[in-house]
């Protein structure tokens, strides 16, 4: 990796954020509460979303992690990210749409971004694609899906236990 720090901002759909958030403040009023199966699902996913920063940090990169809604884009220009990874709930019109506004600002167009979702038809793959992201991961991305999606698309990571250094990095 190069002496500069590479620096991946995480950004979360605000609909899964809201969920664990409810799940996590009903849990808290009442311990014994029999919630919905969307709160679990809710709870399930941050955890993943949890291990997948620290894979990203195993694999060398600084983790900023935040919201995918209104300031998103100035939170990302602010940042100024190695790379950005969008985790969402399906790939919705909100999520195409602020794909689109990333790939269209001058300042966050040549910012890689890998989208990390629960929905893998290949229709969306390719509808991804043609907006401009570099990579696409389902649910649950293990961390060596994560390694070679950013070996593939060309981004440097640190050695690890999932395989040697990106050629991107060099001997």
């Amino acid at each position: 990796m190069s002496e500069l720090t590479s620096r991946v901002l995480y950004l979360i759909d605000e609909r899964a954020t809201t969920a664990f958030v409810e799940h996590w403040v009903k849990k808290a009023v009442e311990p014994d509460a029999v919630l919905p199966d969307r709160f679990d699902a809710a709870a399930a996913d941050m955890r993943e979303l949890l291990a997948r920063v620290v894979t990203l940090q195993q694999l060398g990169f600084v983790c900023e992690v935040g919201p995918a809604g209104p300031g998103a884009i100035d939170r990302v220009i602010k940042a100024s990210p190695t790379l950005i990874i969008l985790d969402v709930v399906g790939y919705h019109r909100t999520t195409r749409r602020f794909q689109k506004d990333l790939k269209r600002d001058p300042a966050t167009r040549g910012i890689p971004l890998i989208i990390v979702t629960n929905d893998g038809r290949p229709s969306l793959r390719h509808r991804a694609a043609a907006i401009g992201c570099e990579g696409y991961l389902v649910r649950p991305a293990l961390p060596t899906q994560f390694y070679t999606e950013l070996c593939r698309i060309g981004i440097a990571v640190a050695a690890t236990p999932f395989g040697p250094p990106s050629a991107a990095h060099g001997p």
